[in-house]
């Protein structure tokens, strides 16, 4: 313990006096998350611009490609950029595979210096999710680099690497060493050493103070999501900048841990006391004394009547934002992993003066409710204004001292990033690949809407007369053109900035749309609070294009005969007669071409609706007159399809962690089970599905009672594929299982390297599925054997769709591909030119059109032989619902709350239905009726006027 007092005392030193004033707007060198240690999102730079075209090069210094994803916030100190990434864009030639990487990169030129190169834990996706990177942002203090890798270890660097040709530190054992790669000083490996487990990843971007610095652990919960592993490990630490020795540590939330810890601390002096403040996985903020880790006082962010319900049910939140400290206040409000889409959300003023449980006492006040909704982002206070942003995509800006709302903004996106106050401007990047600029002040005005041309995670951030955007690809420099040269004399005579001597390879190396017009218009009205699932959203609206190229209508006759094509004869497998008329599964037919083989009214009308629960993104089956389709409350309801009676329900219920799986017992009505998200399918009298705890049901489709259980090794969102005497499915544990339908007996799985989200689809004798592991796997339906291995580039989540010996996968890197399905080679691929936004839907396909939505909010229709681009049609939002062709039409559905249908031939709208909720689900066909779910819970079943 007199040890501990004296290193203790020793970095306290010099803490008081290093604070910086939380008054001052940050200029200069933006070293750290937030600029400085109280994460006030706010520059004191001018000269910034508020719009910019990358397509023309208008206002861009120069562009720099980055891996994907890249979540990091760049940093910016002594004529350096570093920023986390991945190791997709192979920045370090002759490094190859998944790796986290910190880079290092000119400030000037943005050319490549250096980077940190880390290997993913062996521990797998429970711990170091694959293809994420290190989402980080480093802390920058004098000649050292402090950050936390995707290993879970705090890391201190040499900001000049190997490039000073000194191995520095008492870490000599790097293992790659040369010279742009780089010089570890010292390596805590918070795994190891402190028993952390955390939840995916490891994502804390540390803040110092004096001699110590202040680091997120990210301890959390186990694959389950039940369980804390090691819940004495620590959630906040203070370690010693010189040393790496942890000062002390603090395991507050202790089992408590709802999800993960994914925030970080913010620093500042409260009164002459330095405290380190921090939103913990529990609900609660915790301001601890900065010199012994003693918690000062602490205040939950939840309602007292709230509860955790998993995966975004349920109303108690976790804390994913970072504190912002300014004017003896904290502000700070809940939220959860994007993933779980949006919610109720709370955001707080908290007086930091207080002491010990200061809920009640503490609160200044309070911003949520139906007004605000769940947030990861970081506030912005600036001249007596807040700007907060959440995750449904709203900025809000509010008065400061009362939390009166002024006005707020609906970007018509999910926003992960902060909002950013710069030179009289208010910035925020949106999923849509967009960057909104207003006028900083009570009054909504919006300067700029300025196109990306990817998702926007991050916060842009300005240092030295330079903005920064960081898209999910690319790291780009934007710069004033015009007042450029009068700038450049000016910070030539300005000899107040102090910057350290660059190294001498520093001097080399040179490299080098916006869509103005109307605010988007009010998102539709709805009844309930709309959910935003799959974390990342849609991107800016693209005029619509037509091409001349002939077409001719599709009669559905020949949807028909497009629906059972499949391999040349000798190849090919027989399907059921029933899937003429009914849609058995996801897409349809086990080629999952998205064709049906009905017609459905030019104008449908609403024939009946059904609350199937909180929220419905699983696509419906329709076989024999009778609707299945899951929900999120785990639930599957059996609907009739004339008139949308309930015939039975189903319920999933969590289940122990045998890996044979369980019986279903019952469960109280107000504790919801596993969510479904995979479409049931229907093979002769049972109906097939997973759930979130990773177990596979069958279940009679006549009575709705439990046949058999299997358990998976990770979520079920894969839905079923079945053939013949085989059923298959894939899971988040990267194996693609096929099962017998009869017993649930394993008949093979296939293992891939990462997860498998989408479903596979059947090629004759072959099987082809798309992973997280940027493959496209084609293996043998007899027994699993692998057959090809194609490298896609990316990560994909949507399903493939076989037609003929042709293969059509969308990826999340913005792709289209169309493969040989015997040979895996690449027949062609689309990119669309001007912007790169994920594909997360399926594609549909016959023998004219691939018609495949995307994150771009546009349906892209292609020409399948070539890959050529026929036409494309916007909406106000992402298009995650997959296409479906039926007669000479094309219907979807949007996440601006609206289902589409589109003339097939020109892409015309020729109708379209209003649900107020995001659509996600896609569309089922049969018997002249459409079914689809909406976001809040309610299916919708189309057709004839009666």
């Amino acid at each position: 313990m007199m040890i501990l007092m004296a290193l203790v005392s020793l970095a306290m030193s010099a803490i008081v006096g290093s604070a910086q004033d939380p008054a001052q707007a940050q200029t200069g060198d933006w070293p750290m998350l937030g600029g400085s240690p109280d994460r006030n999102m706010v520059s004191g730079e001018t000269g910034i611009s508020a719009k910019w075209d990358l397509k023309k090069k208008e206002n861009v210094k120069w562009v720099v490609k980055l891996g994907s994803p890249t979540y990091g916030a760049p940093v910016i100190a002594g004529g350096r950029i570093f920023i986390g990434t991945n190791n997709k864009a192979k920045l370090r030639k002759g490094i190859n595979g998944d790796k986290g990487v910190m880079a290092c990169l000119d400030e000037s030129t943005g050319r490549f210096l250096w980077q940190a190169t880390h290997d993913k834990l062996p521990s797998g996706q429970v711990n170091d999710w694959p293809e994420q990177g290190i989402p980080s942002a480093p802390w920058v203090d004098d000649d050292r680099l402090y950050y936390v890798s995707n290993r879970c270890e705090l890391v201190c660097a040499d900001v000049d690497g190997f490039l000073d040709g000194k191995n520095d530190g008492p870490f000599q054992n790097e293992k790659h060493a040369d010279k742009q790669d780089a010089d570890f000083i010292w390596i805590l490996d918070m795994f190891e050493d402190l028993k952390v487990f955390p939840h995916n990843l490891a994502t804390c971007s540390p803040v110092g103070a004096g001699d110590m610095i202040f680091v997120s652990t990210s301890n959390g919960v186990d694959e389950s999501h039940k369980k804390v592993p090691s819940p004495e490990a620590p959630s906040l630490i203070a370690v010693n900048k010189k040393t790496g020795k942890v000062l002390w540590r603090r395991a507050d939330p202790g089992k408590n841990i709802l999800h993960g810890q994914w925030g970080s601390p913010a620093y500042g002096v409260i009164k002459g006391r330095p405290l380190v403040i921090f939103g913990a996985g529990d609900g609660w903020c915790y301001a601890h004394d900065a010199k012994t880790g003693e918690v000062v006082w602490k205040f939950d962010l939840n309602p007292k009547e709230s509860k955790w319900g998993g995966s975004g049910r349920g109303d108690r939140n976790s804390i994913v934002a970072t504190p912002v400290i300014q004017d003896d206040k904290v502000f700070l409000c809940v939220g959860q992993d994007p993933e779980n889409g949006t919610g109720i959300g709370h955001l707080y003023c908290i007086d930091a003066t207080k002491t010990g449980d200061v809920t009640e006492t503490g609160r200044v006040w309070h911003h949520g409710g139906e007004a605000f909704n769940r947030s990861m982002s970081m506030v912005a206070v600036a001249d007596g204004l807040l700007y907060a942003a959440d995750i449904y995509g709203m900025l809000h800006c509010l008065n400061a001292k009362t939390g009166k709302p002024h006005w707020t903004h609906d970007t018509f996106a999910a926003i992960w990033g902060s909002p950013y106050v710069v030179d009289g401007k208010v910035m925020i990047g949106t999923t849509d690949g967009e960057v909104l600029v207003f006028t900083h002040g009570k009054d909504k005005e919006l300067l700029a809407t300025n196109d990306m041309q990817n998702t926007v995670y991050g916060t842009p951030v300005a240092s030295n007369g330079v903005l920064y955007v960081g898209s999910c690809q690319s790291l780009v420099a934007i710069v004033d053109q015009k007042a450029a040269t009068s700038q450049k004399a000016a910070a030539d005579q300005d000899n107040s900035r102090q910057r350290r001597p660059r190294a001498p390879e520093l001097a080399r190396g040179v490299r080098s749309h916006p869509l103005q017009g109307n605010p988007p218009k009010e998102r539709p009205a709805r009844d309930e609070p709309a959910r935003w699932i799959g974390g990342s959203s849609s991107v800016a609206g693209i005029t619509l294009r037509c091409t001349d190229t002939p077409a001719t209508s599709q009669k559905a006759s020949t949807e028909k005969a497009d629906a059972d094509k499949a391999l040349p004869a000798s190849k090919a497998t027989s399907q059921p007669a029933r899937q003429i008329r009914d849609w058995p599964m996801f897409r349809g037919n086990p080629q999952l071409t998205g064709v049906a083989a009905c017609d459905l009214p030019n104008r449908p009308v609403v024939l009946w609706k059904q609350q199937a629960g909180e929220t419905v993104t699983s696509s419906a089956a329709i076989v024999g007159g009778e609707v299945f389709v899951g929900s999120e409350d785990g639930i599957v309801l059996a609907l009739d399809l004339d008139t949308g009676a309930v015939k039975w329900r189903y319920r999933t219920t969590w289940t122990s962690d045998d890996p044979k799986g369980a019986t279903q017992p019952a469960a109280p009505e107000d504790e919801p089970g596993p969510a479904v998200r995979a479409s049931p399918c229907v093979y002769g009298d049972t109906v097939f599905f997973g759930d979130e705890d990773g177990v596979f049901h069958a279940v009679e489709k006549a009575s709705g009672r439990v046949r058999w259980t299997f358990r998976a090794g990770g979520e079920i969102i894969s839905s079923a594929n079945c053939v013949g005497d085989r059923i298959l499915f894939g899971a988040y544990d990267g194996c693609l299982y096929c099962l017998s339908p009869d017993s649930g007996k394993l008949l093979w799985k296939y293992k891939t390297e990462g997860p498998v989200h989408g479903t596979p689809a059947v090629a004759g004798d072959r099987v082809v599925v798309a992973g997280c592991d940027a493959r496209f796997h084609i293996v043998r339906l007899r027994d699993g054997a692998p057959m090809v291995q194609v490298d896609a580039g990316d990560r994909s989540a949507a399903s493939p769709a076989v037609r003929g010996e042709t293969v059509f996968i969308a990826t999340l890197g913005s792709s289209v591909m169309a493969l040989d399905v015997v040979s895996g080679k690449t027949l062609w691929t689309y990119a669309p030119k001007d912007r790169s936004l994920p594909f997360h839907g399926s594609a549909a396909v016959n023998d004219r059109y691939v018609i495949v939505g995307g994150r771009d909010k546009r349906v892209h229709a292609l020409d399948p032989k070539n890959g050529a681009i026929r036409w494309t049609f916007k909406t106000k939002g992402g298009v995650d619902s997959s296409p479906v062709m039926v007669g000479d039409r094309v219907f979807f559905g949007s996440s601006d709350g609206h289902l589409y249908a589109l003339e097939l031939e020109t892409g015309r709208k020729v109708w379209q239905f209003e649900t107020g909720a995001p659509i996600s689900a896609s569309p089922a066909i049969s018997a002249d009726h459409l079914v689809i779910g909406s976001e809040d819970g309610v299916v919708y079943c189309f057709g004839k006027k009666r």
